[in-house]
This record gives C-alpha cells, structure tokens and sequence, in this order.
C-alpha cells in the first residue's frame, strides 16, 4: 500500500507541456517497503533541464532483500540488518552542455540496526552490530567529497580466523560463492589500476612504445577518473566492541578475544598532511586491559601511523599452541604485558617492542617439527632476573615497499637471536649484566695448585652476583686437571718437600743461632746443597750415592761439587712419581675451593652447585683453565 502525489499545473497543449517541463514539479511519496520498512519521499523534481531536491525518510528496511546481490559476489550471507535514514539528495544536468557532469550531493543521516553476517564456509558469525549510526553525511560531485560528522557504531563484532594454510577467512570469503576455506577459489582477475598501466606503458622488450605510452591523453583521463575521492570523517566511536580472533595454522588451535572495545578515532582524513588521533581500550579478559593510543593516517596515500598498543597482564597460558609449536614447551604460568609502538612515515617503519614476561615456567615438551633448536628452558633462566622477570626490547625497522619484508617473521627472528645469544654466550650475557667481562666462565689455576689469587677470587665475586641475580640458573664446576702442566708442578713440588725434610734433619749450622729459622734450600751453600741431597737420596732410594765416571772424573772441587748436586737432583726427580689420585685429589681441591669460594657467605643455594667430572679442563697461557658450565 503506497501512496503518490504530484502537484502541478494543467497541460493545454504542445506549447504549454514544453514550458511547463522546464518549471519544478512537486512530488511527495510515502510507501511501505516488504510490509516492514518504510520509504517517505518529498520534494520538487524538474524534466527540462533534469534537476531534483528530494527529502528521503527510511525507517526499517530490511537489509536481507540485497542477499541475492551480496551472495552473487561472496560467500557472506546477510541475516539480519535494518536501514534508516534522513537524508537530502539533490540531483541537476547542465543545461545545454553534454560534456559537463552532473551536479549531485547526498547529505543527511543514515543508520543500521541489528545488522548479522555469517561466513558461508564456517557458518559462523562474521561482523555484526547492535547499531551504526552516521550522522551528518555529506557526499558531493564535482568536486568529488565526502564528509561525515560521526559514526557511532554500539557493540560491533568481528571474527577473524587464519585458515590452516595460513590465509585468511575474511579474504577468502570475499573472493566469491564457494571460495571454501582456506581459500580453495581459483584466483581473480589481476585488479587493472592506473599504475599497473603506466608500469607496462612505460616500455617494451625492444624499445619500442606500447599503445598505451602512445596515448597520453586517454592516461590522462585515467588517471583524472582514478583520483581518490577527498574523504574527511571528523569522528568515529565504538562502544562495547568486542573482536574474536582465532588461529587454525597451530595445533591446538589457538583463540583470544578482545571485549570491551571503547573509544574513539578523531581527524580521519585523505589531506596528505592530515592526522587522525585514535584512543581506544579494551581488555583480552576481564583483568588484562588493552590500551591502542596514537596517529593515523589511513584515507590518505600518504601512509602515516604513529601508534602504542599496550597489552597488560595477560596469561601466558593461553599462548600454549604458539609456545608448543615454536618454544617445543607447553606453558604452565606466566603473564605478559607488551608496550609496543609502531611508527610509518614515507614507507618507511620503525617499530618498538618492549615485551614483559612475568614468571614463566614451562611444563611438558612437545614434539613440534618446527621448535627452535635450542636450550629454551636455559635461555629463560639466563634472562629472567631476580624476581622473575624477563624484559625485552625488540626493535625492527624496513621498508614497507620492499615485498621480502614481513614483519611477523622478523620479530620472531629478532627473539630467536636474543635467546641464541643467550645460550650460546650465557657468560657473556652474565658478564655484561653483573661485571667480571666476557670471559666470566673461565677461571685459571697455577699448574700444580687449588689456590686462587686475586683476579681469579674477584671473577667468582662476579659470578656470585650473576648467580644472585639469576636465581633460577644451576652453575657446574669441572673437577679438571691438565696433566702435562701438572705433572711437572706436582713433581716439584714433591721435590722442595723432600728437600725441606731432608734439611730439618740436618745437624744445625755452627754460625746459625740457636731458635733461629731454617735457611731455604736456595740460601745454602754448594757443600751444604750436597748434604741435604745426600740425606734426601739416602732416605727415598735406600744408600750411599753412586757417582758415575763423568762425575768423578772431574779434578776441580767446585767444578765437580756442581756436578754431584745436578746429579742427586736428577737422581730424586726421575725417581719421583704422580699417582691418579693425586691428579684426582688436585681436581677436587680446585673443585672444592671454586665451590667454597661460590657458596660462603653468598646466599647462593648450595643445590645450585654441582662439581662434575668432566673435559672442561685445558691448557691456556701456561695455566691451568677450568671452564664453567650452566643449567
């Protein structure tokens, strides 16, 4: 049931209709549209030259009656939507010239209530709202504009799901009717733009101008026709949004939300220049907020976007399907909050991740082809501090244009190399945070001794720091010696002890006096080196020493003095021996001291300590080496 009125003049006659036409005509409609919308028209219409001003009123009309349309060309379908509006649309051909466009301007407001999309392929909603409102819209030809004084949409929803091979569901359910998921549609036609013509224009194989080069006048009108409308959206704001986003590509499958999405987006614009300032906040939970702050540039060419997006307090469990597929372990507990920022100008990005991970443990492994290949329990425990805490910057910077450059990817890769440094120089990591330089793991030994000195002792007060300040890291000290350094030490010093013996026995000298210190071996005469030797040979070899011919055969008394000690001296070294325990009981002193040096009054958990037999143990400078290890 509609109705239709049009007030106008009587027509007496050819002369008359032809002046009539030129004049405006009333026109006035009020109609229901499918029994539930209805459509309210008013306003003046003139034939000759054609013109219009038209006052439009909706008020529920069913959105569903364009499914046949939408279904043509996706894989959406349309459940629910009602329009509304009032809005002002003026229409007018210039007079007499043909090749002038036509003057149009649509201005008003428009609303959609209730509007529900289902992806065909999933049957699951897609993006719905419980109201969008546009207000103030103005859309113009000539020039070509259009402005919007605020939208304002009340509990929008989106779902969006990356497939199993990685692409995604909104993509795939736009490429048309039985697209299927993952997107199993043939691929579309290549989009014709201005600049894909100009770029094959530009030049043939052999030279010469294509047809296009050799028309600038149809580029030009091209280029004129493909001229982005000047667009400007004062303000945009969203109530009680809520976003799901779920990943299919890992196994098991990984989802999250974002609920409670308000805020808004002010200055949108396609002026070059132009900045929009977005401040939106939401949550993944109810307790992990979720704040986005910053500067867009999105209608425009000129890509520009100054943006923080700060994720707080979020669980770290529910990361699982990332953390079993690329960590190799599944999650136990653990929060996260990022501060990330994300800066483009001129194609260019800079972008700032400032990751937190607050007392993650890991739980069971898992049998992911694709975890990385490294210590990753070791590397967590070398970069959480004291407290628990892991704190990562992570910075990436590349060029939008270059089409190798994917963002994702490298930041991964940026992690991964953060935890591959970490494993592989664990020490150096330790060195650079707590003091005592690159080479914190390696502690020297005297061949021969299980003393430290100095620079040594004030290393394991660094270690002891690191230690502290790494609560979660078990440190392992070889139990090592380097037999061709210490052989040769252990066997002089087995030597000065024999001779120190020997000298005690020895009847006191007639000018010492009495009470007096023993003199050393180094301060006796030759004649008294010779009795001490002798004593000593006497005592370790059971008699009297046997000379041979070339000792005896010498006449001059010094000459032949010097000869007979350099031969009690090589006699009681060769007869002089190391056992295996006494290598064993040097690796254990040095163990046993690195140990004593580590624990004493430090606070560091004895538990955390462990002397291992191992080849940790090498020549390095004339010293002894023993190399730390961490767990």
């Amino acid at each position: 049931m509609h109705r239709v009125v049009i007030v106008g003049a009587g027509f007496g006659g050819l002369t008359a209709a032809k002046a009539l036409i030129g004049k405006p005509v009333d026109v006035k409609l009020d109609t229901r549209i499918n029994g539930t919308g209805s459509l309210a028209v008013s306003g003046q219409v003139t034939p000759q030259p054609a013109s219009a001003s038209l006052q439009i009123k909706l008020s529920g009309i069913d959105l569903t009656i364009a499914q046949p349309y939408i279904a043509q060309r996706t894989s959406i379908t349309l459940r629910s939507g009602k329009l509304g509006g009032d809005t002002q649309v003026r229409f007018s051909l210039p007079a007499g010239d043909a090749k002038k466009d036509p003057v149009f301007s649509f201005a008003g407001d428009i609303d959609v209530e209730d509007l529900h999309t289902v992806d065909d392929t999933r049957h699951d909603d897609l993006i719905k709202w419980e109201r969008l409102d546009i207000r103030g819209l103005n859309i113009q030809q000539n020039p070509n504009r259009v402005d919007i004084a605020e939208v304002q949409v009340r509990k929008p929803y989106a779902r969006v799901i990356i497939e199993s091979d990685t692409t995604l569901n909104v993509t795939n359910v736009l490429k048309g009717p039985g697209s299927g998921k993952g997107g199993a549609a043939g691929k579309g036609k290549e989009a014709g733009t201005h600049e894909t013509t100009v770029a094959r224009a530009s030049a043939r194989a052999d030279g010469s101008a294509s047809p296009e080069a050799a028309a600038p006048s149809k580029l030009k009108a091209q280029s004129a026709s493909a001229m982005p409308m000047a667009m400007a959206i004062k303000k945009v704001l969203i109530k009680d949004g809520l976003a799901n986003f779920t990943d299919l590509s890992v196994s098991p499958h990984f989802s999250a939300a974002i609920q409670k999405l308000d805020g808004s987006v002010l200055g949108l614009s396609s002026k070059p220049g132009s900045r929009a300032t977005v401040d939106l906040q939401g949550a993944v939970d109810a307790f992990s907020p979720v704040s986005i702050k910053g500067q867009v540039n999105l209608l425009s060419a000129a890509l520009y976007t100054d943006m923080s997006l700060d994720f707080r307090n979020m669980e770290l469990s529910i990361f699982n399907p990332y953390s079993g597929k690329f960590a190799g372990y599944n999650i136990t507990k653990g929060k996260l909050t990022t501060e990330l920022h994300y800066k483009v100008d001129g194609r260019k990005l800079d972008a700032q991740h400032h990751i937190v991970i607050d007392q993650l443990e890991f739980g069971d492994k898992t049998e992911s082809k694709d975890a990385v290949s490294l210590p990753v329990k070791l590397a967590v425990a070398l970069l959480k501090d004291r407290n628990g805490v892991i704190d990562l910057n992570l910075p990436v910077t590349g060029s939008l244009d270059d089409p190798k450059f994917r963002l994702a990817p490298i930041i991964w890769k940026v992690f991964v190399n953060i935890l591959e440094k970490a494993v592989t120089a664990p020490f150096a990591l330790l060195g650079s945070l707590f003091g005592g330089g690159p080479d914190l793991q390696f502690v020297d030994f005297r061949p021969g001794a299980s003393t430290l000195d100095a620079s040594q002792a004030d290393k394991l007060k660094a270690i002891v720091k690191a230690l502290q300040g790494r609560p979660q890291l078990k440190i392992e000290v070889p139990i090592g010696t380097v037999p061709e350094l210490d052989r040769p030490a252990l066997i002089d010093a087995e030597f000065d002890s024999q001779l120190r013996e020997a000298l005690t026995e020895a009847p006191p000298r007639k000018k010492q006096p009495p009470g007096a210190a023993l003199p050393t071996f180094a301060e006796l005469d030759p004649s008294a080196k010779l009795d001490v030797l002798t004593r000593a040979y006497q005592r370790e070899l059971g008699g009297e020493p046997k000379y041979p011919d070339t000792v005896t055969a010498v006449k001059q008394k010094p000459e032949q003095l010097s000869a007979k000690i350099d031969f009690l001296t090589a006699a009681l070294r060769e007869h002089l021996t190391v056992s295996d325990d006494r290598f064993k009981a040097l690796g254990e002193q040095r163990a046993q001291g690195l140990q004593q040096a580590l624990l004493t009054d430090t606070q560091v958990d004895p538990a955390r300590v462990f002397l291992v037999a191992n080849d940790k143990a090498t020549a390095k400078d004339g010293a002894v080496r023993l190399e730390l290890s961490l767990r």
